[in-house]
């Protein structure tokens, strides 16, 4: 009877770690890429942060984010992977900048969430990019993918 109890343990123990593994995985829904180049005033943008806010009637909820890269380009992520579900999105573009005069704790240096609640940075995009309720942009992101979604600003927002 032991050498059963103990083959059963065995089993159990390692059904349970594969069941808790697959469940840590890069699950989740499938994903499709989503990139493209950012501009303003012509000029790429960089260092801009993307949201992209689904809309609530995708069977799929898949909120997303991006940072422009240099060349202004940006691939946006769902969690820990690249890519949106299919289905329509709002997206607003932020560009953090930090104040002249502003004296940021060496703690807090390198997160924008905290310097932005100490006043030590600026929006420097207009509402209408920066300002989900405000902004224009849409995209619908299809099945197998689609060209990329670029996003050209201006200073004055038109």
């Amino acid at each position: 009877m032991r050498a059963h109890t103990g083959r059963y343990m065995s089993f159990a123990i390692t059904a349970a770690f594969a069941t808790f593994a697959a469940g840590c995985g890069e699950g989740g829904p499938p994903l499709v890429p989503v990139q493209g180049v950012v501009k303003f005033e012509g000029k790429p943008l960089e260092n801009a942060e993307l949201t992209f806010a689904p809309d609530p009637a995708n069977k799929d909820v898949t909120p997303g984010s991006a940072m422009t890269a240099d060349d202004g380009t940006y691939k946006a992520r769902y969690q820990s992977r690249f890519g949106l579900a299919e289905g329509k999105y709002k997206i607003s573009i932020r560009k953090i900048e930090v104040k002249n005069d502003a004296k940021i704790p060496e703690a807090i240096k390198g997160d924008p969430t905290q310097m932005e609640m100490l006043g030590a940075v600026k929006q420097s995009l207009p509402d209408k990019y920066a300002k989900l309720d405000k902004t224009a942009f849409t995209i619908e992101v299809k099945p197998g993918g689609s060209d990329p979604f670029d996003f050209e600003l201006d200073a004055k927002g038109r």
